[in-house]
């Protein structure tokens, strides 16, 4: 599992869920709300990547090896809502840092 982040080492503001940083749904729906409260992850690297440089997310993807205990929300797209946890937890998870653009990344 893949999220997004600005800073190399991952701190805890880069785990921060959208409601949390004050942002809202443009519509009152339960589902969008939930995934607003949830933390933004993906299932590769590819598309985490991917995502980062569309829509300039972050320069760094974190990997997470998260443990069954936090809810798992995951869509066809390959993206990821992680419930049940904070960002505290989460850097705990943290495997492996990677660059999110590719032309700068350097494969072992």
């Amino acid at each position: 599992m893949f999220r997004v982040t600005k800073s190399n080492p991952a701190t805890e503001a880069d785990f921060i869920s959208y409601w949390d940083t004050g942002r809202r749904p443009p519509r009152r729906r339960p589902e969008l709300e939930r995934s607003f409260k949830a933390i933004s992850c993906f299932d590769t690297l590819a598309r985490a990547c991917a995502k980062a440089m569309e829509y300039q997310l972050g320069e760094h993807v974190a990997e997470l090896d998260v443990p069954e205990s936090v809810a798992v929300v995951q869509s066809h797209t390959g993206h990821i809502d992680l419930e049940k946890t904070t960002p505290g937890e989460l850097m705990r998870y943290i495997i492996a840092m990677h660059p999110a653009n590719p032309e700068t990344r350097v494969e072992i």
